[in-house]
């Protein structure tokens, strides 16, 4: 199944609150080679679900900021290579 379909499916199963993020987004725009077991979802932190095809990344950070909406589900993008260099314990 093409992952576009994954998160159209994990936006209208988990709300409209919800961005996909983590591995999901990095794989996505070909950051990555790793594709994930599973859609990963930032989410506020009261959100759960039974769903194992999910991995939830709660946080309090509003998730309106950074958001780029591609074939009807958002997708978390801040500075690529502030977060590339961030992840890796180094400043550009």
């Amino acid at each position: 199944m093409n992952r576009e379909y994954d998160f159209q499916i994990a936006c209208a199963k988990l709300g409209p609150d919800v961005v996909i993020g983590g591995l999901s987004a990095l794989f996505y725009y070909n950051l990555c080679e790793q594709i994930p077991k599973q859609t990963w979802v930032l989410v506020s932190p009261h959100k759960i679900t039974s769903g194992r095809s999910y991995r939830l990344i709660r946080t309090q950070v509003p998730l309106d900021k950074g958001i780029v909406v591609g074939n009807g589900y958002p997708t978390k993008t801040n500075n690529t290579q502030k977060n590339w260099n961030d992840g890796r314990g180094t400043r550009p």
